[in-house]
Order: structure tokens, then sequence, then C-alpha cells
């Protein structure tokens, strides 16, 4: 249920335009363009990154969802989209590992068409999420409290401050 109020606050927040060189106006990210499917996680978890595109232009569009983490791709979908209202949620699962990372996502090979055209390559001007930044801690104990803010990282009922091997539960 959290999820799919998550996906109609979204759906229903205003547009981040992108435009074309051919001045393609109201299609591509929604304003909060990038979401978890959990949030706390951990290195090693398994999460679903999630994005919403909309486009409310006269043209059909076609093209790639690319997610990245940083520079590095972590997967993409197919997209289409039709004119005057069209929507979708596409999302990619990730196993981060830990450290900081900027997940965003990118939109490639984008066509256009209108009815009985031929689909036409375009470059969108923005194409591109703003990155969501996070921190991917690791979970020693599977307490589900990350180590930065485990005072027992082992779950050895020692704290980690007195505990000699602070990531060993022995």
């Amino acid at each position: 249920m959290y999820k799919l109020l998550i996906a109609l606050a979204v759906l229903l927040s205003p547009l981040s335009f992108v435009t074309a060189q051919e001045a393609i106006e109201n299609l591509g990210f929604v304003q909060a363009p990038i979401w978890f499917d959990k949030e706390p996680f951990f290195s090693g978890d398994t999460v679903r990154i999630y994005t919403v595109l909309a486009n409310s232009t006269a043209y059909d569009f076609s093209g790639t969802v690319a997610f990245y983490d940083g520079s590095k791709r972590i997967g993409g979908s197919q997209v289409k989209l039709s004119r005057n209202g069209g929507s979708q949620v596409v999302w990619v699962d990730w196993t981060p590992t830990e450290g900081s990372h900027d997940v965003s996502a990118s939109l490639e090979n984008v066509t256009i068409s209108k009815p009985g055209e031929a689909p036409r390559s375009v470059t969108l001007a923005q194409a591109k999420t703003e990155g969501k930044e996070t921190y991917v801690d690791i979970d020693t104990d599977k307490d589900g409290m990350g180590n930065k803010e485990d005072d027992d990282d082992d779950g050895d009922g020692i704290a980690d401050s007195k505990d000699e091997a602070p990531l060993d539960p022995k």
C-alpha cells in the first residue's frame, strides 16, 4: 500500500519538463524521479530502484530508461509511452556495495512519432534525472541497523568500544 501511495503521489506531482532540440516539452521524468523499494538497505541486499516517466506531448515516445550508479550503468528497460498522457513506472534491481552512491536514470535512444509518421530520433536536452545520493552501509549482525549506527556490530551484547573483536560474535 505504501508503494502505491508513493507511486500515486509521484504521478500526481508536477512534471519536470525536458526539452528536445525540436522543442519537445512535457515528456520525461516526474518531479521525484528516483526512489527505492525499501530503506534502509545494506550492502549485498537486492533493492529495486524506481522512476516514473510521463508524456503529455502530441508524440508517441519510445526509448530506454537506463539506471546509473555514478557513471556505472546498473541496467535498463525499454519504454513506450502513448501521446497525450501516457505514463509508466520503470524499475531495475540493484545489489549495491558498501559506500556512497549517486543513483540516477537517463533516457537513451529516444524516438518520437505522430500517427502515420515514421519514428524519428531526438536528443533530449535534459534527459537525466538528478542523482539520489545514498550511503549503503553493512549490517554485520543482521539486526536491521547499519554498522555506522550500531553500537554492537556483531550482536554479542558487548559494545564495540569495549569489544576486542567487534565484528566477531564469539
